[in-house]
């Protein structure tokens, strides 16, 4: 299992942080709210989505790619897969 940190900005869109084959934790470590997608492309800006408010976390197995992006100014996500 690895751990990645991903530090976000409301500017930077969506980020892809775990693959389709990958099973994951996504867990909102920062201040602010993220918001989380399952899509097998990158998705649209206007994809729906789930919202992650701090201290919240997600766990997913199955497929599809695992998209994340701040929903404030700034928001950090801890991922492991």
């Amino acid at each position: 299992m690895t751990t990645q940190v991903h530090d976000l900005t409301r500017a930077g869109g969506w980020v892809e942080v775990a693959g389709s084959a990958d099973d994951f934790l996504v867990e909102n470590t920062g201040q602010g709210d993220v918001k989380v997608t399952l899509q097998a492309a990158a998705p649209a800006a206007n994809a729906p989505f789930h919202t992650l408010k701090r201290g919240e976390a997600l766990v997913r197995v199955g497929t599809g790619a695992c998209y994340v992006a701040s929903a404030s100014l700034t928001a950090r996500v801890v991922v492991s897969s």
